[in-house]
């Protein structure tokens, strides 16, 4: 069976998604306890709306037959899918990566004679967590829906409990949070064309960085004067920008000559037509070694931080920590929408997983 119809045998009927949208659950990984709560919400759209939006909580990373090399560990990850199939995508991805990073992490150990994926240096997990995310997305090429233009995000917590530390992957706009003695701290970074490495990797493949107003010669390039492409003044100067300050709000990648593919962001999974244009899959990796005040982590797809600052989020985690980490969850998303419909004519898919760390 392929992956795509085995995925779509386990998470449909009639048609529809059936998997639960919310849940919460608390976990003894070895050396931390934790309490964890998700919920995945579809937004408010013109006409018909599918939830490109998904998620992944592997509670029982050993497995039913306890795989010794995972006893105390957890995956988590949020993904956000775009394009005609980006709710399979994003399925896809939630459901495979995991997947792989096992059996990446089971075969590294075994290679290097350790007794768990635990005993790897960070280095080797970093290389493992790679290849799980890009071996995702060369394995996406061979299933039945359309990646030409549908791709989807993803945000990752790998939990290894008995070392006490968080593996953060991150491919796309998704983010990652910690809240640390109240204060919020990044473990992922946005990888859209406003950052300047990653603006400047896209361009070296030849990909014009303009708005849509920008291509339909609407709005003018405010920053940058050379005339790399016929007709069109191209932003060269490769550091980091505000969007809607420094630039024209909703910098895409094209073609040089062609309007597609219009991909907002520098890093997916899916997008072949992208690819070419500099888009890759390879993950940007955060070990975050926990340590006395580090009370949550959170994964949020882009629509929660569309109004929200990661120092919002963290606030009304923390407000409702007493409630537990499902309600934190809701409130997150409630606000979020609220904010969604006093600015915008539509709702934007979200996704938010609440980990309050209990004890270290």
């Amino acid at each position: 069976m392929r992956d795509d119809e085995e995925m779509q045998k386990t998470n449909t009927r009639g048609g529809q998604p059936t998997p639960p949208e919310q849940g919460e659950g608390k976990l003894e990984l070895g050396n931390i306890s934790i309490e964890y709560g998700y919920m995945c919400q579809c937004g408010e759209k013109d006409g018909p709306s599918q939830n490109k939006d998904w998620f992944s909580a592997v509670t029982d990373f050993a497995g039913k037959s306890i795989d010794p090399y995972f006893t105390n560990d957890a995956f988590f990850s949020v993904c956000d899918g775009h394009g005609r199939d980006g709710d399979k995508c994003a399925k896809y991805a939630a459901n495979r990566i995991p997947r792989r990073l096992k059996y990446n992490l089971r075969e590294k150990a075994k290679a290097e004679g350790k007794q768990s994926a635990g005993d790897l240096d960070e280095d080797d997990i970093y290389k493992t967590c790679n290849k799980a995310y890009v071996d995702c997305n060369k394995a996406m090429r061979d299933q039945t829906f359309d990646i030409q233009t549908s791709g989807t995000t993803c945000t990752s917590a790998y939990i290894q409990g008995d070392k006490k530390r968080i593996l953060i992957a991150n491919v796309g706009d998704s983010r990652a949070v910690l809240g640390r003695k109240g204060s919020a701290r990044p473990l992922s970074y946005d990888q859209t064309p406003y950052r300047g490495s990653e603006r400047k990797r896209i361009r070296d493949k030849g990909a014009r960085v303009l708005s849509l107003d920008q291509i339909d010669h609407i709005a003018p390039t405010i920053v940058g004067t050379d005339e790399l492409i016929p007709g069109t003044k191209e932003h060269h100067d490769y550091a980091d920008l505000i969007e809607g300050e420094e630039e024209e709000s909703g910098w895409r990648i094209w073609h040089q000559t062609k309007p597609s593919p219009g991909t907002a962001f520098t890093r997916s999974l899916g997008d072949i037509i992208a690819e070419d244009l500099g888009v890759i899959a390879n993950p940007e990796n955060v070990m975050l070694n926990l340590e006395e005040g580090d009370d949550v982590v959170v994964l949020a797809t882009d629509g929660v931080f569309e109004f929200l600052t990661n120092q919002s989020v963290i606030d009304i985690c923390t407000q409702f920590k007493e409630e537990g980490p499902l309600k934190a969850s809701k409130e997150v998303i409630s606000r979020s929408k609220e904010y969604w419909k006093n600015y915008e004519s539509i709702i934007d898919d979200m996704t938010c997983i609440v980990i309050f760390i209990n004890s270290i």
